[in-house]
């Protein structure tokens, strides 16, 4: 009879246990989407930053970081588009700083992928001002 008292005794103080931490990881999450909502209220809408001034007659720079702010996405590598002059066939695939360049690159025989000396360039503010102009 002792036993199962101190079983129910260890399961009632479990149970509060449980229910504090409930409480706890409520009032935590309450404060998540409060701090979420604040941050959304203060991010920038596409629209606020077109009125904030940004226009044609804009600085490139002022353009450039509208572009990088709306369009995201991995920073350390970027696509360019390639088309095969043989099959016709167009894609997209990492640009590496040493593409063509022997003996590093292994280029048809070995695919960029499998390749252990790629080294992927970064997304700069360059590559953005290339893109839009057309290069």
């Amino acid at each position: 009879m002792a036993s199962i008292e101190s079983q129910i005794k260890a399961a009632e103080k479990e149970l509060a246990d449980i229910n504090k931490r409930k409480i706890q990881l409520e009032y935590e999450v309450k404060h998540l989407k409060s701090l979420q909502h604040s941050i959304a209220e203060q991010t920038p809408s596409f629209t606020q930053k077109l009125k904030a001034g940004i226009s044609s007659e804009s600085a490139e720079n002022q353009k450039i970081a509208l572009f990088r702010s709306l369009f995201r996405g991995r920073e350390d590598v970027f696509p360019r588009r390639f088309e095969s002059k043989r099959t016709g066939k167009s894609g997209y695939q990492p640009v590496c700083r040493n593409e063509w360049i022997r003996p590093l690159c292994q280029k048809p025989k070995i695919k960029c992928g499998e390749c252990d000396n790629r080294a992927f360039e970064p997304v700069t503010n360059d590559v953005v001002r290339n893109h839009l102009v057309g290069f």
